[in-house]
């Protein structure tokens, strides 16, 4: 899939990379239906045009030319488990269906190695660069990958009470997000708009203020299913009492 032409790279690591062309990779053995990655293996998942060098540049298009042709969110990726260093998803998860894109989070959890890291770049939902492309199938936000880390359930549960559905236990995968959601905003908004936080309200009511959110997930490994926490104690607001009024027996009036 190809990243949208918005102006950005995907980081400043890559901005040297992204308009050289592929080469293949050289660090690739197959071995019992499986491809066996040497030493720093990078993916880039769904890369489209934007092929990285020294990133194993991966897409369904064969006519993108990428170094493996594969369907992300169907095949079961040829990838060891606990094998991949680092992972690069950037504009493909809103190309996938529901059931693809659990697919890709259950397969992209289990080829990272414990610790390693995938940069995930997404279109907001209200951005022409998410409405105009008909290949978009469903919206993805930064709190849809939430519900796939431990740490974001427990400590929504244990400050505020709220809960999301926990899609990592059900698929027994675990990402940290870390708290590193950068927002890409549209050229339309001013200076003095990014400066003094108006772009938020104006994300709120209004199309084409975000173009897209940019974030790392790290893969937490071994899966440990911590429990339920404990769910955060709201402080009930005392009850006003009504006026006790003393009641003595009638003595008649006085003399």
């Amino acid at each position: 899939m190809s990243t949208p032409e918005t102006g950005n790279t995907p980081s400043a690591e890559h901005a040297q990379t992204l308009s050289q062309p592929s080469k293949l990779i050289g660090n690739m053995m197959k071995s019992s239906g499986t491809i066996k990655l040497n030493q720093h293996s990078k993916l880039n998942l769904g890369c489209g045009h934007q092929k990285l060098p020294g990133w194993t540049n991966i897409d369904m298009e064969p006519s993108e030319n990428p170094d493996m042709v594969l369907n992300l969110g169907v095949d079961t990726w040829p990838f060891p488990t606990d094998s991949v260093d680092e992972t690069l998803a950037h504009h493909i998860l809103e190309h996938l269906t529901t059931e693809e894109f659990f697919h890709f989070m259950k397969e992209l959890y289990r080829v990272l190695k414990p610790n390693a890291v995938c940069s995930i770049a997404i279109p907001h939902p209200r951005h022409n660069v998410f409405l105009n492309d008909p290949t978009h199938r469903m919206p993805v936000t930064p709190d849809t990958i939430a519900m796939f880390c431990q740490a974001n359930f427990r400590a929504m549960i244990e400050t505020v009470g709220g809960r999301l559905t926990p899609f990592w236990r059900y698929n027994r995968i675990d990402f940290d997000m870390a708290g590193n959601l950068n927002c890409v905003l549209d050229e339309r908004i001013t200076e003095e708009q990014r400066t003094n936080g108006e772009w938020r309200d104006l994300e709120m009511r209004e199309n084409n203020v975000v173009i897209e959110w940019r974030f790392l997930v790290k893969a937490v490994k071994p899966f440990l299913d911590m429990g339920e926490p404990v769910p955060f104690a709201r402080k009930e607001k005392p009850v006003k009492k009504s006026p006790v009024h003393k009641i003595e027996d009638y003595k008649g009036d006085p003399a």
